[in-house]
């Protein structure tokens, strides 16, 4: 999709971000279409990949020269939120989501995923899988395109045996997330249901009630199959939620991938392991690992493996060295 540049600051404006010139506020469009045409732009077009937040702004900001110039030479500036890093540095409780390994074969459930993030109406998204399928790995590669912050519960409750110190502190935390345009990820969400609800204090999924209902907190969770039974006893917090399930990648998926998962390794260590080598640690995971924890071993697999390998000075990872090593895994109990 294509915008113009007369588009691309009209949405800026629409989506309530103070555009200045001079260090004046600008209240409509008229000046900078006039800039805009004073500059001969009327036809430059900017690629467009819903949704428009700020880090869709910044990337056409520091990246894109045309822009760049644009801006400067009109000395306009747009008031955005801190970065997202910056969120987490300064609100507490929080951590930023990060994928350490090539992202692969979840392309449909990422796409679900930014059409619920953009729905108007009940747009808080509960992800259900067993453990191992790869749910904060989904947000963490959502997290790429939206502003994305994990609730650190632990840290929340820690020290909150004071009435009323656990509720101002998620209140503080939500209100952040809605004032910088922030998605909230619960892992484990099923805590909520009696998290903070100890002496007469209030539990976290009441508290998040009537933000969940005024559409303008943004909340993805995610829990197992097991695990939500217990959420499904508060049905009003559950309506709240759209749920989405998540399935394991199979052998096959993980297989066809096997390049990916190279490349993601070659970055971490200098040890060359060829792809039919890495089908063969596969190939005996798949005889005794379940299919939901298939993957998540695998990756720990070939990262203990080139661990080994390093610290014994190996270069050349080969099938002898790889019995060698996945039996010294077995007897320390790295593998079962």
């Amino acid at each position: 999709m294509k915008i113009s540049i007369f588009e691309f600051f009209s949405l800026i404006i629409e989506k309530k971000y103070p555009v200045y010139v001079n260090e004046k506020k600008v209240e409509d469009l008229s000046l900078i279409k006039k800039m805009i045409n004073e500059t001969r732009l009327e036809k430059y077009y900017l690629d467009y990949t819903p949704p428009f937040n700020e880090i869709f702004i910044n990337k056409y900001f520091m990246e894109n020269e045309v822009i760049k110039e644009f801006i400067t030479k009109n000395k306009i500036k747009v008031k955005l939120a801190e970065d997202i890093k910056n969120h987490q540095e300064t609100l507490p409780f929080t951590y930023s989501l990060i994928n350490t390994h090539n992202f692969f074969e979840r392309e449909n459930e990422l796409y679900l995923l930014e059409i619920l993030l953009n729905k108007k109406i009940k747009s808080n998204i509960l992800l259900l899988g067993e453990e191992g399928v790869g749910k904060t790995a989904l947000v963490a590669e959502l997290s790429k395109k939206y502003k994305i912050l994990g609730l650190n519960l632990a840290e929340m409750i820690a020290g909150t045996h004071l009435r009323g110190a656990f509720e101002k502190r998620i209140e503080m935390v939500l209100e952040k997330c809605i004032e910088n345009k922030i998605v909230l990820f619960i892992d484990e969400i099923h805590s909520v249901y009696t998290l903070g609800n100890s002496e007469g204090g209030i539990s976290l999924s009441n508290i998040l009630k009537p933000y969940l209902s005024q559409g303008e907190l943004k909340v993805i969770g995610a829990t197992t199959i097991d695990e939500v039974k217990i959420l499904k006893a508060d049905k009003a917090f559950m309506r709240r939620f759209f749920i989405l399930e998540i399935y394991p990648l199979n052998y096959e998926n993980i297989k066809k991938n096997i390049k990916l998962i190279k490349e993601s390794f070659i970055s971490l260590y200098n040890i060359n392991i060829e792809d039919e080598h890495l089908l063969y640690i596969l190939e005996n995971l798949n005889k005794k690992i379940k299919p939901n924890l298939l993957l998540d071993s695998f990756l720990d697999s070939i990262d203990i493996i080139l661990s080994i390998a390093e610290k014994e000075n190996i270069v050349n990872i080969n099938k002898n060295n790889i019995d060698n090593i996945l039996a010294i895994m077995k007897n320390v109990n790295l593998i079962s």
